[in-house]
């Protein structure tokens, strides 16, 4: 299959790839709940620890300050991004 650059159709692809992922879960959970259950528990939990971790060791080494400026920074960037980007996925630009 070509590589496309349409993004119409890279859209389906992860749309459809998304369906696949959440009908195979489905599938497990409907046959093994308390596994799943269990899986996405400690899942759950080992990400939010490394999260908090991660984010005491940043804490300890960059100022309060620093992330608000670079934040801020961040977000006027990707909202000047957003604005020139013109791919079509906002309902008015198909007006």
């Amino acid at each position: 299959m070509p590589v496309t650059r349409d993004p119409s159709r890279i859209h389906l692809q992860h749309l459809r790839s998304g369906l696949v992922a959440s009908r195979c879960g489905l599938q497990a959970a409907a046959r093994e709940p308390f596994g799943v259950t269990l899986g996405a528990c400690l899942g759950h939990a080992l990400c939010t620890g490394i999260a908090v971790l991660g984010g005491k060791l940043l804490a300890s080494s960059i100022s309060e300050r620093t992330v608000l400026l670079v934040g801020g920074v961040l977000f006027c960037i990707f909202s000047v991004l957003a604005l020139l980007s013109n791919t079509g996925d906002s309902p008015t630009a198909q007006a």
